[in-house]
């Protein structure tokens, strides 16, 4: 890694090409009145952050510049402009890190997580968090209670994303759940189906380690699939084969695909993974099973019922914690997440 730092300026790590970060400086951001500049404690690395490591950027959000990732901020306000009156300087505080225009029919009927104009830190071309400062605008800034770490509330974005899915879901109490991929967003999905009443809940991986941690959080039953047919792995275990609820997580076609093995007869499948290109749709059994297919996309309007969730200590954010590092270390940081060593589920990063 490439060290170009003074110490007039604030630090930053640019991505500048595929799995080359770079750390160097930059000017600290002005903000407008409606904003707020931020001290940027902890960012977590996402699956999204680590695609973009891995690529250089996609042929869907190219990459043309050094670019910053990380949208998992948490973080103290330093300065406030003056129309800003839901924060103080010193508050300790987690960011919802997608800036919507707030004009649109979505953002003016509450799904503004589906706003075209979106600007979303950490997706191309817009800037993300992997720096000393940000600014953003005050009204997806929220207060964090004192019981609850820097850390932990970097997690507020990605347990807002399993929280919306599951209420995208239509969920109620006593319906069954299937969690297909134990990472971060299926281990929060699995805790927050169990606060609402799941039983049973299944979560399926090839990852041992991951479905340990499953199981310690709450999981009825784990499956080790193997890299064997999901659907047959599944009907030679002591698991149900069938649920009322299917969370896809994993963005693999072949479970993708047959996810709709997996769901009851008018069930539902909710796709929170993210496959970049086609996959067979099984319309037939998807008519005659009468199975309700869900997409849902980041989330809108829980951010601070998450906050309370953690808050009062049933979500437990910190056990997806495994790792964490110093800005300085990013490089070794990303190389943990994208070769999945050590039994890394989520990485922190401490920027400062």
């Amino acid at each position: 890694m490439k060290d170009n730092m003074t110490s007039k300026k604030i630090k930053v790590a640019y991505l500048d090409g595929a799995r080359n970060l770079v750390l160097s400086t930059k000017d600290k951001p002005e903000i407008k009145e409606d904003e707020v500049l931020i001290k940027v404690k902890s960012v977590g690395i996402c699956g999204s952050d680590v695609l973009y490591y891995r690529t250089g950027g996609t042929k869907r959000r190219p990459i043309t510049k050094p670019f910053i990732l990380g949208h998992e901020v948490s973080g103290i306000v330093e300065k406030k402009g003056k129309k800003v009156e839901n924060l103080d300087v010193g508050d300790r505080v987690a960011v919802e890190p997608g800036i919507t225009c707030g004009r649109c029919i979505y953002c003016k009927s509450g799904r503004y997580n589906l706003c075209r104009s979106v600007k979303f830190l950490a997706t191309p071309p817009v800037d993300g968090a992997f720096v000393e400062y940000i600014s953003h605008k005050a009204d997806l800034v929220y207060r964090l209670p004192d019981c609850i770490s820097f850390d932990e509330g970097a997690l507020i974005e990605p347990s807002s994303v399993a929280f919306y899915a599951v209420i995208k879901s239509d969920f109620k109490p006593s319906m069954s759940s299937l969690i297909l991929g134990a990472g971060p967003i299926g281990l929060l999905i699995l805790q927050i189906a169990k606060i609402s009443g799941s039983f049973p809940v299944c979560v399926l991986d090839v990852d041992s380690y991951r479905l340990s941690l499953a199981k310690k959080l709450g999981a009825d039953f784990t499956l080790n699939t193997n890299d064997k047919d999901i659907v047959q792995a599944l009907a030679n275990s002591d698991c149900d084969n069938e649920y009322d609820v299917v969370f896809e997580c994993t963005g693999v076609e072949t479970v993708i695909s047959n996810s709709v093995f997996l769901a009851k007869k008018g069930g539902t499948i909710t796709m929170v993974g993210i496959f970049d290109g086609v996959t067979p749709l099984r319309t037939k059994e998807i008519i005659d099973r009468e199975i309700n297919v869900k997409g849902t996309y980041r989330s809108a309007n829980v951010f601070k019922d998450v906050i309370k969730l953690v808050e009062r200590k049933m979500l437990n954010v910190k056990s997806i914690i495994t790792h964490t590092f110093n800005l300085d270390e990013i490089e070794k940081a990303f190389e943990v997440a994208d070769k999945r060593l050590e039994n890394c589920v989520k990485i922190i990063i401490r920027v400062s």
